[in-house]
């Protein structure tokens, strides 16, 4: 059995009332695919349990396999002359992308992409390295052919439905204050379901600001989660519901060219698309029945095995 011993940043636990980012939820999926590894045994710390970068570069030495997800340690490496680890990705900052800080300024890569690309690139979709975002220096190259790309996941063991019952909550979940949420989309399609009629016995719900174990007991009464994103890398939340047996509206193209193309209920990102299939649904009682596919989808395609079959590739070609 080969070691992989793993630096990243926080990793998401359940009971805990952590509020998750991505990057937590995708240190604990990793952990999920790994957990009944018979090939793999991963150990993994945040970069919060170590005092310095050769700390780091010693517990990554340790293994057969060093893996590290975290910007700010790519950058202490890089700079004090360090040897890239075996393994970057998927959270880490491409040095080749145009990043905006909070005040719209331009985030500078302290590594360069000789060094970054050197090794392989764990992706979980094209953004970082698509033409669309690369800095204009950079571009003419092809940054794509230096990544593997991997399935996310989502613990499915842990993260089952509950029976139907009487579920009445139409949902929107998400940071209402990041603009690419786009909760006032979600307030238009409200407006526009209730201009209409309304829907019914079923209930409008926002949440905001919520913690992961208060997001799954709520999906355990809820009828349909609604996402109004601009875009998503993934999108853990939507796919947290699927796997509870819940379905979900999202926009036409949600995840780009290389995710999940294949989503059962998108509409077009407009207030009346989304308006109107809520009622569809809703009027052709089908929400059971969604949920039903929702879950039947959600283990074919964020299985954990998924996801490990996709890293494990990616080692082989270490």
């Amino acid at each position: 059995m080969k070691t992989i011993h793993f630096v990243g940043g926080n990793f998401g636990e359940l009971g805990k009332g952590q509020v998750w980012g991505g990057s937590m939820a995708t240190g604990y999926c990793i952990r999920a695919a790994f957990a009944n590894s018979t090939d793999y045994r991963l150990v993994n710390k945040p970069r919060g349990a170590f005092d310095s970068v050769s700390e780091v570069h010693d517990f990554l030495s340790q293994s057969d396999i060093g893996w590290l997800d975290e910007t700010s340690l790519l950058a202490e490496f890089f700079q004090a002359g360090l040897p890239r680890p075996d393994l970057v990705g998927p959270v880490a900052r491409s040095p080749v992308k145009r990043y905006y800080s909070r005040d719209r300024s331009y985030w500078e890569s302290p590594y360069s992409p000789e060094w970054f690309y050197s090794k392989t690139v764990l992706r979980l979709n094209e953004a970082e390295e698509r033409s669309l975002i690369v800095l204009d220096k950079y571009k003419g190259v092809d940054w794509l052919d230096r990544v593997s790309f991997i399935r996310h996941c989502i613990d499915l063991h842990n993260i089952k439905p509950a029976p139907w019952g009487r579920r009445r909550l139409i949902l929107w979940a998400g940071n209402k204050s990041r603009p690419a949420k786009n909760h006032d989309l979600w307030e238009e399609v409200q407006s526009e379901v209730e201009r209409d009629g309304g829907v019914g016995d079923y209930e409008f719900k926002t949440i905001s600001g919520h913690t992961i174990d208060q997001y799954l007991d709520l999906l355990d009464e809820t009828a349909l989660l609604v996402n109004t994103s601009l875009y998503e890398s993934f999108c853990n939340a939507v796919n947290e519901a699927r796997a509870k047996g819940v379905p979900t509206l999202v926009r036409e193209k949600f995840n780009g060219e290389r995710m999940f193309l294949d989503q059962s209920i998108q509409v077009p990102y407009t207030a009346g698309g989304y308006a109107n299939k809520i009622r569809e649904l809703i009027e052709h009682n089908r929400l059971q029945e969604e949920g039903s596919l929702a879950r039947k989808w959600a283990e074919e395609n964020v299985h954990p095995d998924n996801m490990k079959r996709d890293i494990v590739a990616a080692l082989h070609r270490l």
